[in-house]
């Protein structure tokens, strides 16, 4: 398992308001968005795990992806591949 660790920059974004995502790197250097927005990173961390499942179910390349989060201003809107938990 992959530990993901907060960091003061993630806590600044939270304070400002910013949402988190989960996100996909490949090696070609297209990025994307799997899931969010969350409120905290915390939350976004949490539901890591299943948007890597989700990527995996839908591409066999994703094992092989690098995962992880991001965060925007909620005045930017950003589409997700997968949404929000359900």
């Amino acid at each position: 398992m992959i530990r993901y660790e907060i960091t003061e920059q993630m806590r600044q974004a939270q304070a400002s308001g910013h949402k988190f995502y989960c996100t996909v790197a490949d090696d070609t250097g297209r990025k994307g968005y799997l899931t969010g927005p969350y409120d905290t990173p915390e939350d976004a961390v949490e539901d890591l795990p299943r948007a890597r499942e989700l990527a995996e179910r839908a591409d066999p390349r994703a094992p092989f992806y690098g995962y992880g989060l991001a965060s925007a201003s909620p005045i930017v809107a950003i589409k997700t591949v997968f949404g929000v938990r359900g």
